[in-house]
């Protein structure tokens, strides 16, 4: 969907429209109260624009954007929670604005997607746009370039390529990483795989 937008609304427009996705996506969260470790993994947490995120997708779209441990109980993995939960929020909206616009995304494209080794979570576009600052202060980025960073490589996920010696997709590694590090269900995570495609 950001991609679309990007290919088809020129320059300062483009950008325009997804800087005001940006600040249309600055919501707050009732479930954060009571902690978000206090619902089941099949109770609905978020509801957005009658699209319902679940306790398991924070869990999964959490274990996905770090590579890192982190205790369950310290500020930073609350920050990360939250962090997470928005752009789960962001990518509900892109994706009832992709039903108007009838972009949409197969299970075997999701597949090939993952057979490639590219994964994709849609992260906030508001600590996108922080690290990108960061990278034009520091890094040199031309600001000609940040819309390729926010679109493309700003929500790409690091699972690393699932192969086996002969260069083949490793199925069993494919659903050991998934259900041991993401604790995830394999027909889940392509879903949620064809999700990103169409928000991408």
């Amino acid at each position: 969907m950001l991609e679309y937008i990007r290919n088809n609304v020129a320059g300062i427009f483009g950008f325009a429209i997804i800087a005001i996705l940006a600040f249309v996506f600055t919501v707050s969260f009732g479930p954060q109260d009571q902690g978000w470790g206090k619902t089941s993994d099949n109770s609905t947490i978020i509801t957005v624009d009658g699209n319902k995120i679940n306790s398991a997708t924070l869990n999964y779209a959490t274990s996905i954007n770090t590579d890192r441990d982190i205790k369950a109980d310290s500020p930073e993995y609350a920050a990360l929670r939250q962090q997470v939960a928005e752009g789960l929020v962001e990518r509900s909206l892109l994706i009832s604005l992709a039903k108007k616009m009838n972009i949409t995304a197969s299970k075997d494209e999701a597949m090939e997607s993952i057979i490639k080794g590219e994964y994709y979570i849609t992260r906030p576009i508001e600590a996108l746009n922080s690290q990108i600052g960061f990278q034009m202060m520091y890094g040199g980025v031309d600001s000609s370039i940040i819309a390729n960073i926010l679109i493309g490589e700003g929500h790409k996920a690091n699972l690393g390529r699932f192969v086996d010696k002969d260069g083949k997709f490793d199925s069993n590694a494919f659903n050991k990483t998934i259900r041991y590090r993401l604790n995830f269900k394999e027909d889940a995570f392509i879903e949620e795989q064809r999700i990103e495609l169409i928000a991408k």
